[in-house]
């Protein structure tokens, strides 16, 4: 008996939180009988006692007033304005290092697609030929293992570092915490996130410039006599040996404000603004092009990371409109509040700068292939230039975001002094809205017509301007074509919650 009275408190105790959770959010259709009754039904194979819970249920809420009055003293209200102000503040702190063990880069440190073991052919059917190319029980033709196909000098060779070592990243972060009102909050916080280790390729078989001959020509060498058929030349073939090593670093710095209201009173909102700095000294082969321009020299890559953004602003709000049953005006049950009320708005907007960019060049550095390529840095790249999207969008717009004067092609046998992403692009501009309207069909079921639009107002983000500083690129340097978000998107749903 006494196992089941504790669960029947349980029941009553559920009950009566629910009471005063929806009463104070407002919500007059609560029927404290119906709530009790679904309760009790949630536990009917175990409650034996229903009475009990019952009579515990309806003898709290009779005498709410009296229970009150005898607790208030023991357990007094503490509104936040009695609340010193270092007593509404938490410090929060956080590290954790978390490794990288099972990273391949894709499929570049499988040596296993390496000859022999991988070898690249082909076998062609003549058209209306009825004589198979080879017949699979006789094993693959001799011709399909000629020295040509396992050239060294015209493949990719894959490679991996001996001393190869796990990636670890450390996150870290640090900030108070501050109680502004009973529903709202505000956050400060600095955050660190550091990756050492990281996987990096480079194309090892990159050719060295060791001087010039008196005619200005680059003295270049390879450095491995079976991956290239000439050593002392960029003509002929050369591998592209593929190192993959663990020695790539990043590094992120950010300064995170966010300001947060729990739904109360119809309406609840945020806003988030980040100011950051992210910075690396490699691009992973699957996001950005990963070879270095140096494979000797790593220190020209550390730069902006491609997924650097300086800063970012998102905020949103929910507010059900006051109109219809628990508002302000049409507060009852009838038609006109049950057709006109029920309405809640819905906004989230999204404001940040944009993501780097690399200026290219063609190729002068007499290293051979398999590798960046970045023009010469000269002047400011911003005089001249333009933010206005009516000037620097599309092909033949009269402006440009960045001047192509300030830049250069680099000298022969030499690589260009742009940073890689060293420029930012033109961000990024959102909002979307959305209007739902609620039918109560009865306490446990309730429809909800939605109208959601994505990008409400129809704002094209432009993608980073075209960079490339060659004589074919000249002519659309600085300018934007397309866009990386999608245009406005209007959507209509109806969602059932029971």
């Amino acid at each position: 008996m006494a196992s089941n009275r504790h669960l029947g408190r349980i029941v009553a105790l559920q009950t009566l939180y629910e009471q005063d959770f929806r009463l104070e959010a407002g919500d007059t259709s609560f029927d404290l009988g119906m709530v009790l009754k679904r309760n009790i039904a949630r536990y009917e194979s175990t409650v034996d006692d229903v009475f009990f819970i019952e009579e515990l249920v309806r003898g709290v809420a009779k005498h709410e007033a009296e229970l009150d009055e005898l607790l208030r003293p023991l357990a007094p209200e503490w509104p936040i304005s009695q609340i010193a102000r270092m007593d509404r503040v938490v410090l929060r702190g956080g590290y954790g290092a978390f490794y990288q063990h099972g990273v391949r880069i894709g499929s570049e440190s499988m040596l296993g697609l390496n000859p022999p073991f991988v070898i690249d052919g082909s076998l062609t059917q003549t058209n209306g030929s009825t004589t198979p190319a080879f017949i699979l029980k006789d094993g693959f033709p001799a011709s399909q293992f000629t020295p040509a196909l396992v050239d060294l000098t015209k493949l990719q060779v894959r490679a991996q570092d001996p001393n190869q070592r796990t990636g670890y990243v450390n996150q870290m972060s640090f900030g108070p915490q501050v109680q502004l009102s009973e529903s709202t909050t505000l956050d400060v916080s600095w955050v660190g996130n550091f990756g050492r280790k990281m996987n990096r390729l480079r194309n090892l078989n990159q050719g060295h410039v060791i001087g010039f001959s008196s005619a200005g020509v680059p003295q270049t060498v390879f450095p491995f006599a079976n991956l290239n058929t000439v050593l002392n030349s960029t003509s002929g073939n050369h591998a592209f040996l593929e190192l993959a090593t663990n020695d790539g670093n990043t590094n992120y710095n950010g300064l995170l404000v966010a300001v947060r209201k729990r739904f109360s009173k119809g309406l609840a909102y945020g806003a988030s603004y980040t100011w950051s700095h992210n910075f690396s000294d490699y691009v992973d082969n699957l996001t950005g092009g990963s070879t270095p321009a140096d494979a000797y020299n790593y220190s020209l890559e550390r730069s902006n990371s491609p997924f650097d953004v300086t800063h970012r602003f998102i905020g949103h709000a929910t507010w059900e409109l006051p109109i219809g049953k628990g508002g302000l005006l049409l507060n009852n049950d009838g038609m006109a509040s049950r057709l006109i009320g029920g309405w809640q708005f819905n906004g989230i907007v999204t404001v940040q700068t944009g993501t780097p960019f690399t200026v290219t060049a063609a190729d002068n550095s007499a290293s051979g292939p398999s590798h960046a390529n970045r023009a010469n840095c000269i002047s400011d790249p911003y005089v001249g230039a333009t933010t206005d999207r009516s000037k620097f969008v599309g092909s033949t717009a009269p402006g440009f975001y960045l001047n192509s004067a300030a830049f250069a092609a680099p000298a022969l046998g030499f690589f260009g002094n742009c940073a890689p992403r060293a420029f930012h692009g033109p961000g990024l501009q959102n909002v979307d809205l959305s209007l739902f309207k609620s039918f109560a069909i009865k306490e446990r079921f309730r429809l909800e017509f939605r109208t959601e639009m994505f990008n409400s107002f129809n704002h094209a983000n432009f993608q980073n301007p075209s960079a490339a500083y060659t004589p074919a690129g000249l002519a659309s340097f600085g300018k934007s074509t397309s866009t990386i978000t999608d245009p406005r998107d209007v959507q209509f749903a109806l969602k059932l919650y029971f």
